[in-house]
């Protein structure tokens, strides 16, 4: 019985890694629609400077952190933490209280700026 359920984990392992690949796939992009949908929606209720001064940290935080982790064409976790450390902290020095899904949204909408000029 046990070598049933061995031969049964062998034969569907790879269609469920593919499975959760395609999954992650689905879910990551379903997560950056999201976070545009949602800087786009903020981006209404901050005045004009705010949006400025945000879009500028925000540039500031992605091209810091290719810098340092290199230009990879994916924002991998290590840069997204770093960037979204970079924008709080200018955005708190400028005397700005943002919604960290804010700042996450300006981020992934600058990423998606910087892929179209490439």
């Amino acid at each position: 019985m046990e070598q049933i359920f061995k031969d049964f984990a062998e034969a569907i392992s790879p269609a469920l890694a593919q499975l959760v690949v395609a999954l992650i796939g689905t879910l990551t992009a379903m997560a950056i629609g999201w976070l545009r949908q949602k800087w786009n929606n903020e981006k209404a209720y901050l005045s004009q400077t705010t949006q400025y001064l945000l879009e500028f940290a925000a540039q500031n935080g992605v091209q810091s952190a290719q810098q340092i982790y290199g230009a990879a064409k994916e924002m991998n976790k290590e840069k997204l933490d770093h960037a979204f450390a970079v924008v709080s902290a200018t955005m708190k020095q400028w005397g700005f209280d943002i919604d960290a899904q804010v700042i996450y949204a300006a981020i992934e909408s600058r990423v998606g700026l910087n892929k179209s000029k490439e």
